[in-house]
This record gives C-alpha cells, sequence and structure tokens, in this order.
C-alpha cells in the first residue's frame, strides 16, 4: 500500500514540474504556481472575474484562477 501511495505522489510532482504551455493562454505573472516560466500558463482554462460593480478597464479585470507559486521563474 506505502508504494502505491508513494507512486501517486511521484506522478503528481512529475505532472507539477513538469507543467506544460497553453499556447491559448499567455501570462506574465511569474508569482503565479500556473505560470510555465516561458510565459504561458498551464491550465487547460481559466476564470476571468471582476472586483467592481460596474469595470470600465481593463484594471477592474481579475485572473481568478491566480494561485500564488513559489516564484521559481526568478532569476
Amino acid at each position: 500500500m506505502d508504494f502505491c501511495i508513494a507512486e501517486i505522489n511521484i506522478k503528481e510532482w512529475f505532472f507539477k514540474m513538469e507543467k506544460k504551455a497553453n499556447p491559448s493562454i499567455s501570462c506574465s505573472v511569474e508569482q503565479c504556481a500556473n505560470n510555465n516560466c516561458k510565459g504561458y500558463c498551464s491550465l487547460d482554462k481559466i476564470k476571468v472575474g471582476t472586483h467592481e460593480s460596474n469595470p470600465t478597464v481593463s484594471q477592474c479585470v481579475d485572473c481568478e484562477s491566480f494561485v500564488l507559486g513559489n516564484n521559481n521563474c526568478a532569476r
């Protein structure tokens, strides 16, 4: 049983480390855990929302899929 748990953890770790680029979603937020460090998001889809009741400029729009990462993209 322990072997199966270890195998699952290794697969999860490998998937997280591999972070495939989604060419449909570019991203410049290197602090996001979903950023693949090459300018793309690794998610299949994202959720876009707003923190304003009547958004009128791009600063009112948010990527609600953002997850704070450990900034592995820092040089």
